[in-house]
Parts: structure tokens; sequence; C-alpha cells
């Protein structure tokens, strides 16, 4: 299944008017400091020693993170483009979430004095009899958001009622208008028919169970993976908007462009501020916070010519997995994907 999936993979990027966009999760941990030996005369701040000293944690047990789920496609150049600021159509980048869930059996937050007593008031039943009671800055029982792993509940929760698909049918419906405008300024004989056709694009998401999978059981056609009622659910609300909902080939995630290079391009981008997470005394929920901030605002901040060649890399990387007939890349071959964002982008630029 893994060379049927890359063939249609394939054979939808080569038809105009066929989008694709992709959807996954990662898990992020804050940098956190690595134990090593050291010469003591040795520079630590160095940029060649950070990688000794600070990696992300990756601990099985109580884990600490956020987990970030991402929705981008293909970005779009402008025909014809003169400028950096209409560059692009439509940057590829759809839509980030933070996997939360919201606990209401939580213990509240006491309040403190100065000298770090909790504070108290005294209150009186119906005896008539005062006592003392703690005074909460949050009262227990507050709803909180807290940060979960994807499950099926989130994932629809995700999609449907925090605006996933709605943001995937924003971003295309965007995208219409402005390939329409950009072809009524051209010639009719020229005009794009997916400038004309309704924009029904493919969501291209794994088979996890958090996803709404049962990979235990067969499907007709012999794979693994049948969608449960969540999954369903799902299904159904995104046939409203137009959106198809597709299993992309088991054990393939190099088929996918998040985990092809943007998960560890917000990776790397999340080292580069390991300094602001150096603080014992700093609050686990502070620096999550924190961390979550980061990979909000460095995925907005995406190049989508980065994203651009990350996408014409999956194509090259969907030819290797037909060659090899479906077995393992031992190597990823250099295509040229890089060239040939750089070529598309400069062949809409207008001479």
């Amino acid at each position: 299944m893994r060379v049927a999936g890359a063939q249609e993979i394939l054979d939808r990027a080569a038809q105009a008017g066929l989008y694709t966009c992709d959807i996954d999760e990662k898990k992020f941990c804050a940098p956190t400091l690595f134990k090593a030996m050291v010469h003591p005369d040795s520079d630590v701040e160095s940029e060649e020693n950070r990688k000794l000293f600070f990696k992300m944690m990756q601990r099985k047990k109580n884990i600490a993170s956020v987990m970030a789920c991402a929705i981008v496609t293909e970005p779009t150049p402008n025909p014809p483009w003169t400028c950096e600021e209409d560059k692009w159509l439509a940057t590829g980048l759809i839509a980030i979430f933070r996997c939360t869930v919201t606990n209401t059996e939580t213990n509240g937050v006491k309040k403190y004095d100065e000298e770090g007593n909790v504070v108290q008031k005294r209150i009186y039943d119906k005896s008539e009899r005062g006592r003392l009671v703690d005074v909460y800055e949050v009262e227990p029982g507050t709803p909180r958001e807290e940060d979960a792993a994807m499950d099926a509940a989130m994932y629809m929760d995700i999609l449907v009622n925090r605006g996933g698909l709605k943001a995937i049918r924003d971003y295309y419906d965007a995208l219409q208008e402005k390939l329409r405008a950009a072809d009524a300024s051209m010639a009719s004989a020229r005009r794009s028919a997916r400038a004309t056709d309704k924009i029904e694009p493919r969501l291209k998401e794994d088979g996890a169970p958090g996803h709404g999978f049962n990979n235990r059981a067969k499907a007709e056609n012999g794979t693994h993976g049948i969608p449960n009622d969540t999954h369903d659910k799902i299904a159904a609300e995104a046939a409203k908007m137009l959106i198809d909902l597709w299993k992309q080939p088991s054990r393939s995630p190099e088929l996918n462009k998040l985990d092809l290079g943007v998960w560890y391009h917000l990776w790397t981008k999340v080292l580069f501020h390991y300094g602001e997470f150096l603080d014992p005394m700093q609050p686990e929920k502070a620096q999550l916070n924190r961390l979550w901030d980061i990979i909000e605002s460095e995925f907005w901040k995406i190049d989508p010519a980065m994203l651009l060649s990350i996408s014409e890399h999956e194509l090259d990387i969907a030819r290797q997995v037909i060659e090899r007939k479906g077995r393992h890349l031992l190597k990823e071959k250099h295509g040229g994907a890089r060239q040939r964002a750089e070529a598309r982008i400069a062949a809409a630029k207008k001479k």
C-alpha cells in the first residue's frame, strides 16, 4: 500500500486544481541541561558545545511537555510577483493548535501572606461557632486547561470544535479569491481552471489511534486501520465543507510535510531559546506556556520558500518509495527539490 499511496500523491500533485494539506502532531519538551564531562578551560557557551549540553527531554514517565497539532499545505507563488510583499498568494501555513483538555478536578490555589503562611478567614455555621478556613486565590474545581496527548476525542475537538476544518476551508476560499483576481489580470486564454472550479482539498492524515483508527483491525482492501465512530463524525463534518479525509500509507511518516521537515525546523528554533528555560525555580506551567509561545510564533514565521522545498522533496520521496517497491528507504536521495522550488518561484516573477 506504500506504493499505491505514493503513486496517488504524485498523481494528485500533477493535476492542477487538486490541493492536499497535511495534519500531524508532535510532542515538544523544554530544553534542559545535559550532563557531560568537559575540560575546565573549555567554552561551555560556544556554538560547537551547545548540543553537548542542551537537548530535548525524552522521558518516558511524568512527561512535562507540550503537544502541537498543525496543518500545512504547499505554498502558492503569486504570478506575477514584483516584490517580497506580493511574492505569495498563500503561504501554506493553515493552523496550529495546542493539545489541551479541560480539567475540573483541580485542587485550587491557596492565598499566602508575605511570611509564607496560608491566609485564613473565620466563617460561622448554623451553631454560631466560628471556624477558620483557608482562603483560595483560585477555588477548587475551577476549570483549567492542561496539556495532554492526542486521542480521538481531542482530534475531533481540534478539527470540529476548535476550528481546524474551518481554518482549512477559509484558507482555500481565500486562495480561490486570490487566484481569480490573479487570473482576471491575465488574458482569457491563460486563465487557470483551478481559479474557476471550487477547491475541494484533501486532508492527509496518518492512521494513528489518536486520529481515530483501530489499527488492530483490517479494512476490506487488507490494510490495517479502520476508522472508529469518532473519525466517522469528523469525516461527515469535513464532507459538509467539501474537505476529503485521506489516510496516508502506513509506516510512511516521510510522506507528510510536517514529519518531513516542519517539526524539525520548529525543534531547532526551540533550542535557540534554551537560555529561557534554565531557571530551576521557574514554575512548570509558566515554562510550558513559554514553550508554546515559541512554537506558535515560529510556526507562523516559517518561510514559504522552505515549505515549498519540503513539498517538492515529498514528491521525490514518493518516487523513491515506488522505485523501492514500498521497502524502507535506507537513504533519501537528493532530487533537487530546493532548485525546483526556486525555479517555480522565479518562473512566477514578473519579467
